[in-house]
């Protein structure tokens, strides 16, 4: 379906270093917004490419905070890295795996994720504001199977920590 191929390609990165999101690819473009340390953005059309001009790798994406889009440095001229690809988050709590978003929808669990799992992001965390559950879909690596897991409770237990 599209939708299970829009989850295989879909890159997501988190920001090592405050940079911007811009309106146009070149460099000096007008900032749309700022991006701190720890945020994370979806690459759109494809990952990095190297700027020419300016010697940068940009690429477009989407600030998931906002919701902004526009271009953003992914590593400078002189090497310095901005953007990391995030692809994986580790079990730190058990937490049960569901066929979908809705946990209250959903009463039969697949299985129970255990404490030191690894699993590989396919959509990211959203949060239900039905519930107050912090959620993903994601899959199991080394299994086939694909789920959403809870990554943040609604009290703020965390069971499942970005590596």
């Amino acid at each position: 379906t599209e939708e299970l191929f829009s989850d295989q390609v879909r890159l997501y990165y988190k920001v090592l270093k405050d940079a911007s999101i811009a309106e146009g690819v070149d460099v000096e473009s007008s900032a749309l917004i700022r991006l701190e340390v720890g945020d994370i953005v979806e690459a759109l059309c494809g990952g990095p490419s190297l700027h020419k001009s300016s010697g940068c790798s940009r690429m477009r994406a989407k600030a998931l905070k906002d919701g902004t889009e526009g271009y953003v440095t992914t590593c400078g001229n002189g090497g310095t890295k901005f953007l990391q690809e995030v692809t994986e988050f580790r079990v730190v709590s058990d937490t049960a795996l569901a066929k979908t978003f809705d946990i209250e929808e959903d009463k039969e669990k697949q299985r129970t994720l255990k404490v030191g799992e690894v699993v590989e992001v396919k959509r990211w965390p959203v949060k239900d504001e039905k519930t107050g559950l912090t959620r993903l879909k994601c899959r199991c690596k080394g299994h086939l199977e694909y789920g959403f897991a809870t990554s943040v409770g609604n009290r703020g237990a965390v069971f499942l920590q970005m590596i």
